[in-house]
């Protein structure tokens, strides 16, 4: 498998952190559910 260059995972990473930051954000009904179950350290 080709590894991919850290500038290319850094925009991806950033991309990702957008897409789902806006859906928390215009999604308050899943906010919560998660935040609790999937985001939590």
């Amino acid at each position: 498998m080709k590894k991919i260059n850290l500038a290319w995972q850094i925009v991806i990473a950033l991309i990702l952190d957008v897409l789902v930051g806006s859906f928390l954000h215009y999604s308050p009904e899943y906010h919560e559910t998660l935040l609790n179950n999937l985001l939590s350290p």
